[in-house]
């Protein structure tokens, strides 16, 4: 998402905006493990089979601005 403002000054133009990522930050799962393996000390926790490995960014924030003449 990106929110911006311009700004003109004569025969100059600045663009002054904060662009953003993962703004409502779903940690949604993005792979899984998908092998089972068996072994007496994963039994008790249910194995790793269907596990994430992996989720999505974090929320990251960019402020930018450009100056165009």
């Amino acid at each position: 998402m990106r929110f911006a403002i311009v700004f003109r000054f004569k025969r100059r133009r600045s663009d002054i905006g904060i662009d953003s990522n993962n703004l409502l930050n779903t940690n949604d799962s993005t792979g899984y493990n998908s092998m089972y393996t068996f072994s007496a000390g994963n039994t008790g926790q249910g194995g790793t089979w269907g596990a994430p490995t992996s989720i999505d960014a974090p929320r990251v924030m960019r402020i930018n601005d450009t100056l165009g003449f």
